[in-house]
Parts: C-alpha cells; structure tokens; sequence
C-alpha cells in the first residue's frame, strides 16, 4: 500500500512537472497585462522573455489596447493571442522578433490596360487583336 501512494506521488509529480514546462524542457512563465497598448505589451515581453522585437509603428493603431494572461513557454505564444497573424507575420531570429505586415502574394492588385495593336509597318489597326 505505502509502495502505490509513492507511486502515485511520483506519478502526480510527473504531471505538475510537464505542465509546467513546455517542450524540451524550456520553462513556462506566468504571464499577465490587461488593457495596455501593444508598444508596453511588447516592452514588457521584452524583459521577461530577454528578446527584442523590431517593427513598423504604422503596424499597430495607437489607441488600441490589448490583454493577455496565461502560462507560456516562449514569447511567440504570447504574441500569437494578441496580434492577428492573418495580417501579420511574426518571425523569430535568436532573440529578436520581427513583426511585418503579410503581403499577399497570391492575389495581386488587378491592372486595367487598354489600347490598341497596330501594324509596324503602316501604323494601321490589326483587326483581329484585341486589348
């Protein structure tokens, strides 16, 4: 009996370890702001994580709060509840962050062109082109 309750103490503390750490080891944070502005939210991710970020003010409104609280392994996690990745990269290199606005590769700005095709040598109007 006394064998099982060590056993499952042991278990239990197994449990408490791996929720508290996240993956190879690396330690989770506490970590909680509410209603600040994204400029003091990344300053302050800075000096618990000991990372730097790098990005455009224009990126971010001025007047836009944001909250955040939870346990996290890493900086990243963070940032993934507080800024939206549909329009914002987010890219890691050592210690330093980049944020960036996504550019849309695949759907590029539509362009009108309208003319006409004319031959070189005279100058007259091909009729079977079309523009």
């Amino acid at each position: 009996m006394r064998f099982k309750r060590l056993l499952f103490a042991l278990l239990l503390f197994a449990v408490f370890v791996s929720f508290n750490h996240g993956i190879a080891g690396q330690e989770r944070r506490e970590f909680c702001l509410r209603h600040v502005g994204i400029t003091s939210l990344l300053d302050s991710l800075g000096k618990v994580y000991g990372i730097d970020f790098s990005f455009s003010p224009q990126l971010f409104r001025h007047d836009s709060s944001v909250s955040v609280c939870g346990s996290f392994s890493d900086a990243g996690q963070v940032l993934a509840k507080v800024v939206d990745t549909a329009y914002i990269d987010i890219i890691r290199i050592d210690n330093q962050y980049i944020l960036k606005e996504k550019r849309d590769v695949a759907a590029p700005s539509l362009i009108r062109i309208s003319g006409s095709v004319v031959d070189s040598g005279s100058g007259a109007p091909l009729q079977s082109a079309h523009v």
